[in-house]
């Protein structure tokens, strides 16, 4: 993975152009690179399992971009999966997905993108187990890009030892000004515990929750809307960040939340 990072590497699983698909039951081990690339709409994706090594911590080995799932169909249901990666769990470039019933080690968390240019909405995941990823619930797009995500809902979630529980970036892989608006996002019935204090964070800081957007969009704010219902933090060793957002926090324990 490390030796020779400019070589070819193939994803494991590579599927484009295809309809009406169901995976399941079956284990992918030690990917090149993505594990699953999906083209694929109206997919369902169910009992697989996908192993890796994480991209960071000691180990003897490590893995990069090695991303459990990549969705690009609609509509997508993931259920009942156990992922852990190098990369993001599962990135969600799509409209219309479930991902629910589900177990997830290490890797970067359940994210949508990395995006640029594209218009997202109606995505789910909800009754999800993390335990050592990098990230939990995770959004994020580049900077220099406009586009839309909204009627997003991340519920039902419990993490452990998990980086950066929450986390939204308009500045993915650097600084800039972006026009991109995020839109109705629901966190939502989510515990984070923390047993260890040196847990690595994708984000490269130690917040519980990060809301990192521009103010492009209107010259205020680009993330409206953004909900927390019912969200606990247990032993945090971080606070919350909010910038570039608007929203509302109810019933949030163990930091003191920054929405407004």
């Amino acid at each position: 993975f490390e030796t020779h990072p400019e070589l070819f590497r193939p994803h494991l699983v590579n599927m484009k152009h295809s309809a009406h698909v169901i995976l399941s039951d079956t284990v992918y081990l030690n990917a090149p690179t993505h594990n699953l690339e999906m083209g694929v709409d109206f997919a369902e994706i169910a009992r697989v399992t996908v192993r890796a090594p994480p991209s960071t911590g000691k180990v003897p080995v490590r893995s990069h971009n090695t991303d459990g799932l990549d969705i690009h169909g609609s509509p997508f249901w993931v259920h009942d999966v156990d992922f852990s990666t190098g990369d993001d769990n599962i990135a969600v470039h799509s409209n219309h997905t479930l991902v629910e019933d589900s177990v997830f080690g290490s890797g970067h968390g359940a994210s949508i993108g990395s995006l640029c240019a594209v218009w997202l909405t109606n995505i789910t995941f909800r009754n999800i187990k993390f335990k050592g990823t990098t990230a939990g619930a995770r959004i994020k797009s580049h900077p220099g890009c406009a586009g839309h995500v909204w009627n997003v809902a991340y519920e039902d979630l419990h993490m452990e030892d998990v980086g950066s529980p929450i986390d939204i970036t308009q500045h993915y892989g650097g600084e800039g000004s972006s026009k991109f608006l995020f839109e109705k996002v629901t966190f939502r019935n989510i515990t984070a515990t923390r047993s260890k204090t040196d847990v690595t964070a994708t984000s490269g800081h130690n917040d519980e929750v990060t809301f990192d957007c521009d103010s492009g969009y209107d010259g205020k704010a680009n993330c409206h809307g953004i909900t927390m219902e019912h969200v606990h933090f247990v032993n945090p060793t971080g606070g919350m960040t909010c910038r570039g957002v608007r929203g509302s926090a109810t019933d949030v324990t163990g930091i003191t939340p920054c929405l407004k």
